[in-house]
């Protein structure tokens, strides 16, 4: 990734960020002044009418009356089931579309209305929580969160725009780190290479003449015979004369070693 798309991903996700707090106050104004206008009533559902009907100083039979006929209200409206169909008939028709809950509630409804034994305050209260866990099941209210408005979902496209953006960002600058880094061993071993023949050619009796004429058989660029050159003065400063031992032992080791390091040179760029 170059830098100029860098600079590109950076600054869209600053005008994206900018956009989105405009946008959260253009929301937040809107929606202060929709409240001071308009009061929200909130409609109680059928669970909630139950929940509260069974909170009530009345008879256990009228409490029970209130979910049979609320609950048949209710399937009535949300799954199309006939109102003067028992609770019988019911438990079978919810048994056909595989409602399990449904038709468990209309048994133990027809139970309470005909089995003739005496219903509790635990009984019905236990209908009105089978009935609440039918509207929560169909309405989606304990198992689907509400979806979030259009202003929720920019927020969350722009954090996570935002997120991944910087992470391209970050993971490019290690990049380049890294390869700098590398490239910094690369040159450090290529110095260390250098100086290490040019004392050795230094050793070996070679003046700058001799040393530029094998880097140019070694077809060596320009640069790098003027940064090889560099170094065999700054070495030649540094290191005595060292005179080639006359003796035939020694000689002949000596130029063995200039053949090689000559070799060296002729085929290191080839």
């Amino acid at each position: 990734m170059s830098d100029a798309r860098v600079m590109f991903l950076v600054w869209f996700i600053l005008i994206a960020i900018i956009v989105a707090l405009i946008l959260i106050v253009i929301e937040t104004r809107v929606r202060k002044k929709q409240e001071s206008k308009v009061k929200v009533v909130k409609v109680a559902t059928p669970a909630e009418e139950v929940d509260s009907f069974l909170s009530k100083k009345v008879s256990v039979k009228s409490k029970l009356k209130f979910i049979g006929k609320t609950a048949k209200s209710y399937f009535r409206n949300k799954y199309g089931m006939p109102s003067n169909l028992d609770y019988f008939k019911l438990v079978a028709e919810f048994e056909k579309g595989k409602n399990e809950l449904e038709a468990d509630f209309c048994e133990k409804m027809f139970k309470a209305y005909y089995s003739g034994a005496e219903i509790s305050e635990e009984d019905v209260s236990l209908l009105g929580k089978m009935f609440a866990k039918i509207v929560d099941k169909r309405e989606g209210i304990k198992d689907v969160a509400r979806s979030p408005g259009f202003f929720s979902r920019f927020d969350e496209l722009v954090s996570r725009g935002f997120i991944a953006i910087s992470n391209k960002v970050e993971g490019y600058v290690d990049a380049r780190k890294e390869d700098m880094e590398r490239h910094g061993r690369r040159l450090m071993k290529g110095d260390y290479e250098m100086i290490r023949w040019v004392r050795r050619a230094i050793a070996y009796g070679y003046d700058k003449v001799k040393v530029e004429k094998l880097l140019r058989d070694g077809k060596r660029s320009n640069a790098e015979v003027r940064k090889f050159l560099i170094a065999y003065d700054k070495e030649a400063g540094k290191s005595p004369v060292q005179s080639i031992p006359n003796n035939g032992i020694a000689k002949t080791i000596v130029g063995r070693q200039k053949k090689r390091l000559e070799k060296m040179e002729v085929l290191s760029s080839s």
